[in-house]
């Protein structure tokens, strides 16, 4: 018992996702238009983000999860407008070749993603034309840049979706709330280098309270991030989320 025990731990954490080849932040550029792509691993969902920029203001919003599904994987995909419109995609896929990742949607519609050999990543979408994305890996440089202000954050627990209320004070310091449960103060601030930003909260829940990181990565205008939940205790992927900024008014 003891061995079948200290196998299943060394595999467990030896094990890496098959989509792991796409995880990355990555950047390019498609009729005057400048694309910030990152994909994050949450431990059983991929979860993607493509923002549009004209001009230094983002034009199209595009959020992505891929998740396994019976047959290969499912691709929900959101996307939202400039105008504020938004519409619901999904594609089924599977893997084709060990860096090769291919949907096909209801109208014969077909969307690949191949890991390019320096690194990036191309994205193909036919629909009654072929267009290619190529990305290049990393992000441009740019300043860093302290979150402000409110984003409701999208969150993904297994099949459960939360939208909770992140507020960001002036300096480090802000809250995060869950609608009718509780709110709690963000503890350990720490912003990184490429727009990544990383908290603690201790959540009130359960026989005794506990502890989650929050790991955000921010798109260049701040309007928006993606992530994922951490137990602090167990260091096991709890879930991933979307945070939207609230405007303005």
């Amino acid at each position: 018992m003891k061995k079948w025990l200290f196998w299943s731990l060394l595999l467990a954490q030896s094990w890496a996702h098959p989509l792991e080849w796409m995880v990355g932040n990555y950047h390019g550029q498609s009729e005057g238009s400048q694309l910030e792509e990152t994909w994050t691993q949450t431990g059983r969902d991929l979860l993607g983000s493509t923002v549009w920029l004209e001009a230094g203001r983002v034009g199209l919003r595009e959020l992505f999860r891929i998740s396994p599904s019976k047959n290969g994987y499912h691709l929900d995909l959101w996307l939202t407008f400039s105008d504020g419109q938004g519409k619901h995609l999904s594609m089924e896929g599977r893997a084709e070749g060990p860096q090769r990742l291919v949907f096909l949607g209801a109208k014969g519609d077909r969307l690949t993603y191949v890991k390019r050999p320096n690194g990036g990543l191309r994205c193909e979408l036919q629909k009654r034309q072929v267009t290619v994305f190529d990305m290049d890996p990393g992000v441009r440089p740019l300043q860093q840049v302290e979150p402000s202000g409110d984003y409701i954050v999208h969150t993904f627990l297994g099949d459960r979706v939360f939208a909770d209320e992140l507020h960001w004070g002036s300096t480090r310091a802000g809250s995060l709330t869950v609608p009718g449960k509780f709110t709690a103060q963000l503890e350990k601030v720490e912003l990184q280098p490429d727009r990544l930003v990383s908290f603690e909260i201790v959540v009130p829940e359960g026989e005794k309270p506990y502890r989650v990181r929050y790991q955000m990565y921010f798109t260049p205008d701040m309007s928006q991030a993606t992530g994922s939940l951490v137990n602090v205790s167990s260091g096991q992927t709890m879930g991933c989320f979307v945070a939207l900024k609230k405007p303005v008014r």
